[in-house]
């Protein structure tokens, strides 16, 4: 009674937090594309009809056509309003950490609201505060989905597949988190081989799956200008991949220590309820979706350091990944303390401890006030920047919005009567 009302409560907080946070995010946010959001404008993408080779073409080693399409819709409906993008895609976010909190307290009877309330801070500030990155909300969310949908037993179950090819195509690590599903069909499907009903089902669908995949690999190839891969065999690969693991638990500083930790208690949590199931299959339903979601995840940060391990130890946007790591993470610990014999209250206190460590890096990262107006205050600048080419007093290199000169970009800006070209320049 008491540990529900508690969680009713943190869900309730988690909610407030992420209400605040929009209103500094829509308060700070500039109208005005940052990063590779011009890149439709170094192009004539928005002079032309929607093209289908250009939604599904690489973006570095990237599909994100959904990405894209909302861009492009922004451009036709909204004259491209950034701002009101930013707030969309945050609504976005919140989306997907409710969906994927409440899928999995629903499937379990863990009490999540406290990882909602961690889901609520601002590690991946980057994400919140760029429309662009809409690509990793949506290929989470999608994951999230075929993960649930695939233990469904009514028909909505077929969307699963639709859920994973989804996620692969919204964003490149999409497609090892759609693999995640797909292994786990087939492992169902060897299970369930003597009903024809679900065999088929589940064997559809892994093929359906991995057959997405083939299609997504078509024409790809590694952007030339990126370094060479890290591979796992290599210590940078374990310091960068540990390092990311730990930002979605809210460690910030480089410590390979808390994601080494984090990692080495996942592994026998994984291994105990994969033989739980093993034993008793009548818990696949409610213990499966934690695991191919950790699985998932796993192997989707392991990709990322393959790629991004030169490139630095922390990036914000990629804490929003070991989120979702983190969710079934408690999902799987708090299953494993339920099962010692406890008492009641004795659970209750073991899990209340166990929920204040795993908030405690937390404690400095709900400032989203003082967060969103640094980054607000950059891309102003950056607005000021493009302002002054207009005004004739710029060579159209603003480096807070993108490392290399805007000036075409900013004339077809202007051609095109974008919102955030001044009014009294629109004309000309």
């Amino acid at each position: 009674m008491h540990s529900s009302l508690v969680n009713r409560s943190l869900y309730g907080i988690a909610w407030l937090l992420m209400a605040i946070q929009f209103v500094n995010i829509v308060t700070f946010s500039v109208n005005v594309p940052a990063g590779d959001e011009w890149e439709p404008l170094r192009s004539t993408i928005f002079q032309s009809p929607l093209s289908l080779d250009w939604l599904f073409a690489l973006h570095n080693e990237h599909r994100i056509p959904l990405t894209k399409l909302i861009t492009w819709m922004m451009f036709k409906f909204f004259d491209w309003n950034v701002s009101l993008q930013i707030a969309l895609n945050y609504v976005l976010y919140v989306l997907l950490a409710s969906t994927s909190v409440l899928s999995l307290q629903r499937f379990t009877g863990a009490p999540c609201g406290i990882i909602l309330c961690l889901f609520a801070s601002t590690i991946p500030h980057e994400n919140h505060f760029w429309g662009f990155q809409s690509q990793f909300h949506l290929f989470l969310l999608f994951f999230v989905l075929s993960t649930v949908f695939l233990l469904r037993t009514d028909k909505w179950r077929w969307l699963s597949p639709a859920f994973a090819v989804l996620s692969a195509y919204s964003f490149s690590s999409g497609v090892i988190c759609s693999w995640a599903v797909g292994g786990a069909s087939v492992l169902m499907a060897l299970q369930s081989r003597r009903n024809v009903r679900e065999f088929l089902f589940f064997t559809l669908t892994a093929l359906s799956i991995f057959a997405a995949s083939l299609l997504w690999f078509k024409g790809f190839q590694k952007n030339p200008g990126h370094p060479a891969f890290v591979w796992p065999w290599m210590w940078p690969f374990w310091e960068h991949f540990f390092n990311t693991l730990a930002l979605g638990f809210g460690y910030t500083e480089q410590n390979v220590l808390p994601g080494a930790i984090i990692f080495l208690m996942a592994i026998p949590l994984t291994l105990h309820r994969f033989l739980s199931i093993l034993r008793r299959p009548e818990l696949q339903r409610q213990w499966v979706a934690s695991l191919v979601l950790l699985l998932g995840i796993t192997a989707c940060l392991g990709a990322i350091s393959l790629a991004r391990a030169s490139l630095g130890l922390k990036s914000s946007r990629y804490g929003e990944i070991g989120f979702i790591f983190m969710l079934p993470f408690w999902v799987l610990l708090w299953g494993f303390v339920k099962e010692i014999k406890f008492g009641s209250i004795q659970k209750t206190v073991v899990a209340l401890g166990l929920g204040l460590v795993l908030a405690l890096p937390f404690l400095d990262d709900f400032n989203s006030y003082r967060i969103y107006k640094q980054i607000g205050l950059h891309r102003q600048a950056g607005l000021s920047c493009m302002q002054s080419y207009y005004a004739g007093g710029g060579d159209g290199f603003c480096p807070t919005l993108y490392p290399a000169s805007l000036k075409e970009a900013f004339d077809q800006a202007k051609a095109l009567h974008l919102s955030f070209v001044p009014k009294d320049l629109g004309e000309g």
